[in-house]
């Protein structure tokens, strides 16, 4: 009787162990990766803001994060095609608020038709310990 109660309690602090280590496993998992998420979103508005400061492109001829579109766009975009609600953002399929799709960022590197490569950001990612770039693309005249 003795046994199975030392057995038990092996059992219960064997189990509170092996939780505990997967929740900090996880815990620490979801930390690296929302670091990782908001360095690619300021990569991204930091991409956009220099086209607009140092390049004078206007806003409107930028793809960007829907949020950077939004930000800049959304009120124009919204009287321009008499969008009455938030979610009509897309009328001209080319994403949420994109008049004009002239400069494009994206992480993706593989060459877009009719693109040219026009400037790039870095960003370091926690998860893969490495630099990672955006992609400033413009399209040919």
């Amino acid at each position: 009787m003795a046994q199975d109660i030392n057995l038990s309690r092996i059992k219960i602090k064997f189990h509170r162990y092996v939780s505990i280590f997967l929740l900090v496993i996880v815990y620490s998992f979801s930390i690296i990766s929302v670091q990782d998420y908001l360095a690619w979103n300021r990569a991204a508005w930091i991409a956009g803001e220099e086209l607009i400061s140092n390049h004078n492109i206007k806003p409107k001829s930028i793809r960007n994060l829907d949020s950077f579109n939004g930000w800049y766009n959304s009120d124009s975009y919204m009287k321009t095609y008499q969008a009455y609600r938030w979610g009509e953002g897309n009328v001209k399929g080319k994403g949420p608020f994109v008049f004009d799709d002239q400069y494009f960022i994206t992480a993706d590197s593989l060459s877009k038709p009719g693109y040219q490569v026009f400037d790039e950001v870095t960003y370091f990612s926690w998860l893969s310990q490495k630099e990672h770039k955006l992609i400033i693309w413009k399209r040919d005249e």
